[in-house]
Protein backbone atom coordinates (compact mmCIF):
# COMPACT_ATOMS: atom_id res chain seq x y z
CA UNK A 1 0.00 0.00 0.00
CA UNK A 2 1.31 3.30 -0.89
CA UNK A 3 1.58 6.74 1.36
CA UNK A 4 -1.59 8.06 -0.79
CA UNK A 5 -3.21 5.45 -0.13
CA UNK A 6 -2.67 4.65 3.81
CA UNK A 7 -4.18 8.44 4.30
CA UNK A 8 -7.17 8.02 2.25
CA UNK A 9 -7.80 4.62 4.17
CA UNK A 10 -7.14 7.07 7.78
CA UNK A 11 -9.53 9.70 6.47
CA UNK A 12 -12.26 7.08 5.04
CA UNK A 13 -12.08 5.74 9.15
CA UNK A 14 -12.41 9.31 10.77
CA UNK A 15 -15.49 9.78 8.48
CA UNK A 16 -17.08 6.61 9.26
CA UNK A 17 -16.44 6.92 12.93
CA UNK A 18 -17.68 10.55 12.85
CA UNK A 19 -14.40 11.96 14.12
CA UNK A 20 -12.81 15.27 13.09
CA UNK A 21 -11.43 15.72 9.97
CA UNK A 22 -7.44 14.35 9.86
CA UNK A 23 -4.63 16.70 8.40
CA UNK A 24 -1.10 16.48 8.01
CA UNK A 25 1.03 19.07 10.07
CA UNK A 26 4.43 19.56 10.83
CA UNK A 27 7.27 17.97 8.97
CA UNK A 28 5.86 16.97 5.65
CA UNK A 29 3.73 20.19 4.85
CA UNK A 30 7.01 22.10 5.98
CA UNK A 31 9.64 20.14 4.11
CA UNK A 32 6.91 20.56 1.22
CA UNK A 33 6.99 24.17 1.41
CA UNK A 34 10.72 24.24 1.62
CA UNK A 35 10.88 22.05 -1.55
CA UNK A 36 12.67 18.75 -0.17
CA UNK A 37 9.49 16.31 -0.55
CA UNK A 38 9.00 16.28 -4.15
CA UNK A 39 6.85 13.51 -4.34
CA UNK A 40 5.61 10.92 -1.51
CA UNK A 41 8.40 7.85 -2.06
CA UNK A 42 10.42 9.39 0.49
CA UNK A 43 8.01 10.57 3.43
CA UNK A 44 8.63 8.07 6.28
CA UNK A 45 6.92 10.13 9.28
CA UNK A 46 3.92 11.22 9.44
CA UNK A 47 2.16 13.47 12.00
CA UNK A 48 -1.41 13.60 12.00
CA UNK A 49 -3.86 15.70 13.90
CA UNK A 50 -7.74 16.01 13.95
CA UNK A 51 -7.10 19.39 15.97
CA UNK A 52 -8.94 17.83 18.91
CA UNK A 53 -9.04 15.10 21.02
CA UNK A 54 -10.21 12.64 18.58
CA UNK A 55 -6.44 12.11 16.99
CA UNK A 56 -6.15 9.96 19.99
CA UNK A 57 -9.24 7.52 19.25
CA UNK A 58 -8.12 8.13 15.64
CA UNK A 59 -4.92 6.04 16.21
CA UNK A 60 -6.52 3.34 17.83
CA UNK A 61 -8.93 2.84 14.76
CA UNK A 62 -6.18 2.77 12.47
CA UNK A 63 -4.28 0.21 14.44
CA UNK A 64 -7.47 -1.82 14.26
CA UNK A 65 -7.43 -1.75 10.45
CA UNK A 66 -3.88 -2.99 9.92
CA UNK A 67 -3.18 -5.41 13.18
CA UNK A 68 -0.06 -6.19 11.49
CA UNK A 69 0.37 -2.26 12.67
CA UNK A 70 2.20 -1.40 16.07
CA UNK A 71 0.24 0.62 18.56
CA UNK A 72 1.75 2.77 21.25
CA UNK A 73 0.58 5.58 23.20
CA UNK A 74 3.12 8.04 25.43
CA UNK A 75 3.34 9.64 28.38
CA UNK A 76 2.64 12.98 26.71
CA UNK A 77 -0.36 12.11 25.35
CA UNK A 78 0.25 11.38 21.97
CA UNK A 79 -0.19 8.28 20.17
CA UNK A 80 1.90 6.53 17.61
CA UNK A 81 1.36 3.30 14.43
CA UNK A 82 4.33 2.01 12.86
CA UNK A 83 2.87 0.16 9.42
CA UNK A 84 5.12 -0.54 6.15
CA UNK A 85 7.81 0.92 7.12
CA UNK A 86 6.21 4.36 8.01
CA UNK A 87 5.85 6.08 11.45
CA UNK A 88 2.64 7.59 12.11
CA UNK A 89 2.41 10.03 15.06
CA UNK A 90 -1.35 11.56 16.44
CA UNK A 91 -1.26 14.46 18.03
CA UNK A 92 -2.11 14.70 21.95
CA UNK A 93 -3.62 18.24 20.94
CA UNK A 94 -1.42 19.95 23.43
CA UNK A 95 -2.71 23.17 24.04
CA UNK A 96 0.48 25.67 26.40
CA UNK A 97 -0.75 27.57 29.83
CA UNK A 98 -2.99 30.27 29.06
CA UNK A 99 -2.92 30.17 25.21
CA UNK A 100 -6.21 31.44 24.87
CA UNK A 101 -5.57 34.53 26.57
CA UNK A 102 -2.27 34.76 24.23
CA UNK A 103 -4.32 34.50 21.61
CA UNK A 104 -7.33 37.13 22.20
CA UNK A 105 -4.51 39.62 23.34
CA UNK A 106 -2.73 38.99 19.90
CA UNK A 107 -6.18 39.35 17.78
CA UNK A 108 -6.58 36.11 16.50
CA UNK A 109 -10.23 35.65 15.49
CA UNK A 110 -12.47 32.76 15.97
CA UNK A 111 -10.52 30.41 18.30
CA UNK A 112 -11.04 27.08 18.33
CA UNK A 113 -9.62 24.02 19.76
CA UNK A 114 -7.51 23.55 16.29
CA UNK A 115 -5.76 27.12 16.55
CA UNK A 116 -5.30 26.54 20.52
CA UNK A 117 -2.94 23.18 19.41
CA UNK A 118 -1.41 24.89 16.26
CA UNK A 119 -0.14 28.32 18.06
CA UNK A 120 0.89 26.09 20.88
CA UNK A 121 3.17 24.31 18.61
CA UNK A 122 7.22 25.32 18.99
CA UNK A 123 7.54 26.91 15.31
CA UNK A 124 5.34 28.49 12.96
CA UNK A 125 7.28 26.77 10.26
CA UNK A 126 5.60 23.23 11.94
CA UNK A 127 1.99 25.17 12.60
CA UNK A 128 1.19 24.05 8.52
CA UNK A 129 -1.67 21.96 8.02
CA UNK A 130 -2.13 19.78 3.91
CA UNK A 131 -4.94 17.75 3.78
CA UNK A 132 -4.45 13.71 3.76
CA UNK A 133 -4.92 13.80 -0.39
CA UNK A 134 -1.62 16.53 -0.42
CA UNK A 135 -3.64 18.86 -2.48
CA UNK A 136 -3.83 21.70 -0.05
CA UNK A 137 -1.40 23.71 2.04
CA UNK A 138 -3.30 25.47 5.44
CA UNK A 139 -1.27 28.31 6.74
CA UNK A 140 -3.32 29.03 9.68
CA UNK A 141 -0.96 31.29 11.65
CA UNK A 142 -0.65 33.18 8.50
CA UNK A 143 2.87 33.26 9.09
CA UNK A 144 4.01 29.69 8.53
CA UNK A 145 4.59 29.62 4.88
CA UNK A 146 6.01 33.29 5.06
CA UNK A 147 8.84 32.73 7.75
CA UNK A 148 9.85 29.33 5.82
CA UNK A 149 10.28 31.56 2.24
CA UNK A 150 12.52 33.73 4.44
CA UNK A 151 14.73 31.34 6.29
CA UNK A 152 13.24 32.55 9.74
CA UNK A 153 12.32 29.96 12.85
CA UNK A 154 10.09 31.91 14.80
CA UNK A 155 7.56 30.89 17.90
CA UNK A 156 3.81 31.41 17.00
CA UNK A 157 3.45 33.39 20.42
CA UNK A 158 5.96 34.76 22.89
CA UNK A 159 8.99 32.63 23.06
CA UNK A 160 9.01 33.08 26.48
CA UNK A 161 6.37 30.71 26.62
CA UNK A 162 7.38 28.53 23.76
CA UNK A 163 10.79 27.82 24.82
CA UNK A 164 9.51 27.96 28.51
CA UNK A 165 6.70 25.03 28.82
CA UNK A 166 9.16 22.69 26.87
CA UNK A 167 12.81 23.15 26.75
CA UNK A 168 13.64 20.64 23.87
CA UNK A 169 12.60 23.33 21.78
CA UNK A 170 15.77 24.48 22.15
CA UNK A 171 17.75 22.05 20.92
CA UNK A 172 14.70 21.38 17.94
CA UNK A 173 15.44 25.20 17.30
CA UNK A 174 19.24 24.60 16.74
CA UNK A 175 18.58 21.26 14.58
CA UNK A 176 16.28 23.15 12.03
CA UNK A 177 18.71 25.94 12.24
CA UNK A 178 21.50 23.76 11.49
CA UNK A 179 19.38 21.09 9.10
CA UNK A 180 17.90 24.26 6.63
CA UNK A 181 20.59 27.12 7.11
CA UNK A 182 17.69 29.48 8.87
CA UNK A 183 18.24 32.00 11.03
CA UNK A 184 16.80 32.42 14.46
CA UNK A 185 14.28 35.10 15.50
CA UNK A 186 15.92 37.85 18.15
CA UNK A 187 12.66 36.75 20.36
CA UNK A 188 13.56 33.33 20.32
CA UNK A 189 17.24 33.87 20.60
CA UNK A 190 16.71 35.43 24.15
CA UNK A 191 13.94 33.00 24.98
CA UNK A 192 16.83 30.10 24.47
CA UNK A 193 19.42 32.15 26.14
CA UNK A 194 17.15 32.74 29.14
CA UNK A 195 15.60 28.92 29.58
CA UNK A 196 18.91 26.84 28.94
CA UNK A 197 19.83 25.76 32.05
CA UNK A 198 16.00 23.89 31.70
CA UNK A 199 17.92 21.55 29.51
CA UNK A 200 18.99 19.82 32.74
CA UNK A 201 15.90 19.27 33.78
CA UNK A 202 15.23 16.99 30.34
CA UNK A 203 16.66 12.71 30.49
CA UNK A 204 20.94 12.73 29.65
CA UNK A 205 20.29 10.29 27.21
CA UNK A 206 17.79 12.38 25.45
CA UNK A 207 19.74 15.99 25.41
CA UNK A 208 22.97 13.89 24.34
CA UNK A 209 21.44 11.71 21.57
CA UNK A 210 20.14 15.21 20.31
CA UNK A 211 23.49 17.09 20.42
CA UNK A 212 25.19 14.12 18.57
CA UNK A 213 22.08 14.18 15.92
CA UNK A 214 22.97 17.98 15.49
CA UNK A 215 26.85 17.55 14.95
CA UNK A 216 25.65 14.72 12.61
CA UNK A 217 23.73 17.25 10.40
CA UNK A 218 26.55 19.40 10.25
CA UNK A 219 29.40 19.66 13.00
CA UNK A 220 30.49 23.12 12.07
CA UNK A 221 27.37 25.19 12.21
CA UNK A 222 26.07 22.15 15.05
CA UNK A 223 28.79 22.95 17.12
CA UNK A 224 29.23 27.02 16.79
CA UNK A 225 25.44 27.09 17.59
CA UNK A 226 25.56 24.56 20.63
CA UNK A 227 28.23 26.43 21.52
CA UNK A 228 26.82 30.07 21.52
CA UNK A 229 23.84 28.77 23.72
CA UNK A 230 26.21 27.19 26.16
CA UNK A 231 24.85 24.24 26.05
CA UNK A 232 27.90 21.75 25.95
CA UNK A 233 28.87 22.38 29.62
CA UNK A 234 25.09 21.50 30.86
CA UNK A 235 25.59 17.76 29.77
CA UNK A 236 27.79 14.56 29.63
CA UNK A 237 29.89 14.73 26.46
CA UNK A 238 28.85 11.53 23.97
CA UNK A 239 32.61 9.91 22.63
CA UNK A 240 31.69 11.49 18.89
CA UNK A 241 30.77 15.04 20.71
CA UNK A 242 34.08 15.00 22.86
CA UNK A 243 36.34 13.33 19.98
CA UNK A 244 35.09 16.24 17.46
CA UNK A 245 35.97 19.01 19.86
CA UNK A 246 39.75 17.69 20.45
CA UNK A 247 40.75 17.71 16.84
CA UNK A 248 39.22 21.18 16.25
CA UNK A 249 41.02 22.18 19.23
CA UNK A 250 44.01 20.69 17.82
CA UNK A 251 43.39 21.85 14.46
CA UNK A 252 43.53 25.38 16.04
CA UNK A 253 46.80 24.62 17.79
CA UNK A 254 48.32 24.06 14.80
CA UNK A 255 47.26 26.98 13.23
Amino acid sequence: MKVDELLSNIESIARSAKISKPFLVGGVPRDRVIGKHEGMGDIKDLDITTGDDSAKKLAVLVAKKFPESDYRMYDDGHSSVNLMGLHLDFSSNFAAPNIKKELIKAGVKDIDSMKLELYSRDFTMNTLLESLDFSTIYDITGEGVGDIQAGIIKCPIDPQITIGVDPRRILRAIKFATKYGFKLDTGLKNAMRDHRKKIQSLPVKFVQDKISEIVRIDDDKGLEMLIEYKLLPLVPLTKTVSDILIQRRQLVKAL
